[in-house]
């Protein structure tokens, strides 16, 4: 699986926090957590997955809200590239 342009950035990081990168059944880029990740509310989680394309603008940067949540030190200035003004 060839990992998005705008996400190698997000997921290299990830990785070095223990993270696994893989697809869904559907073929849309997912982290896998370390075993025993657990969210605010004490659940496991399963995987944060990702868009194939950057069609919504927002669902990255919810993932990646995600990922903060979930302990990975993402900085701020590393959200995914803005389409280009026009």
């Amino acid at each position: 699986m060839a990992t998005p342009k705008r996400l190698k950035a997000v997921f290299a990081l990830a990785q070095d926090n223990g993270w696994t990168v893989t697809q869904t059944k559907d073929g849309h880029p997912a982290l896998v957590p370390p075993k025993g990740t657990v969210d605010h509310q004490g659940r496991p989680v399963a995987l944060v997955a990702f868009a194939k394309t950057p069609s919504d603008h927002r669902a990255d940067k919810n993932a990646i809200a995600t990922l903060r949540r979930l302990g990975v030190d993402v900085p701020a200035k590393w959200h995914t590239k803005k389409k280009a003004q026009r």
